[in-house]
């Protein structure tokens, strides 16, 4: 209803964007930010200092990096890095990242201990 509501009433903007979206930028933080997740879910199964865990996390910074070089080089970046210089805005991004990463672990947690079978008591 509020919808309907807000397309009824609200007038059309007139501002027109004509940048386009950086794919490539997108693809690489997608894929850096899957790999990193990816690897923290199955570290309780692969073990946390196994190969395959460091693998994934040291494959997912390296496009993380890569994100931040085409990032710098590129005219319409998804996230301009020049602005992480200015900490009134560097400062809630970062902490609002390391916040939303926190709670993905919490829920990691969670879904780990409450799923296990119950130890058998040998009598």
């Amino acid at each position: 209803m509020l919808i309907l509501m807000a397309y009824l009433v609200l007038p059309e903007s007139e501002a027109r964007v004509s940048e386009s979206i950086d794919y490539v930028g997108l693809a690489l933080l997608a894929m850096s930010f899957v790999i990193i997740g990816y690897s923290f879910t199955e570290a309780p199964t692969w073990g946390w200092l196994s190969e395959d865990f460091w693998l994934g996390i040291a494959l997912g910074l390296a496009i993380l990096f890569l994100f931040i070089n085409h990032e710098l080089s590129t005219q319409n970046p998804i996230i301009n890095i020049g602005d992480f210089a200015n900490p009134n805005i560097a400062v809630p991004l970062l902490s609002s990242f390391v916040a939303g990463f926190g709670m993905f672990l919490s829920f990691q947690a969670l879904v780990y201990m409450f799923e296990l079978p119950k130890p058998l008591v040998m009598a």
